[in-house]
């Protein structure tokens, strides 16, 4: 009795993701058909910038302080500015392959690009985007997560999980675990 529907989205075929701003004043939709940036006040949903794109749009995370958003998918990965609900581009990703998963690091810094043939580290800064490190797996990728603490990077594919560990700006495998019959295996590639 106590849920209400607020708002039916249906601008895009198929959502492949959404993710709240910091702040939770912010709602990021991706799919087919692009990615949209919604307001969120109290009741109200105002849709502050539509990008609309033939190609499928995986993924999407605000930086840590939620000035930032990249959006990332089919061969179109982009960073925007977002300011007083001015969205503005600031860099296009040079990734031609399937990008499925995005992570900034907990300070903002850096953002991990990964999808279909490895992985893409990158430093943000507030003038400049630049290539810190690239490696090719060949790995189709689901999701990527950052732990803040001890800087290790995990990466889920269909039957193994990678982990790697961030160290002078190179992506450095650490392990790799196996899915078997409901138990893990361990070893190096």
């Amino acid at each position: 009795d106590n849920v209400k529907l607020l708002h039916q989205f249906s601008d895009m075929l198929f959502i492949n993701s959404s993710q709240f701003s910091p702040d939770g004043t912010q709602l990021v939709i991706v799919g087919h058909g692009g990615a949209s940036l919604w307001k969120v006040k109290d009741e109200d949903i105002i849709c502050l910038y539509q990008s609309a794109d033939p190609r499928m749009m995986k993924s999407c995370q605000f930086s840590p302080d939620g000035t930032q958003l990249v959006v990332a998918g089919y061969g179109a990965t982009n960073l925007w500015e977002i300011k007083d609900d001015n969205v503005k581009l600031l860099h296009k990703f040079a990734e031609k392959r399937a990008i499925e998963s995005c992570q900034f690091s907990p300070d903002g810094t850096q953002l991990v690009l990964a999808g279909h043939g490895g992985a893409s580290l990158w430093e943000i800064t507030s003038d400049n985007v630049k290539l810190l490190h690239k490696f090719a797996k060949n790995i189709k990728v689901f999701n990527i997560a950052q732990n803040a603490v001890n800087g290790l990077i995990v990466i889920t594919s269909f039957d193994r999980i990678y982990i790697y560990s961030l160290k002078n700006t190179e992506i450095i495998e650490v392990a790799t675990l196996q899915s078997f019959n409901d138990s893990y295996i361990h070893y190096k590639d």
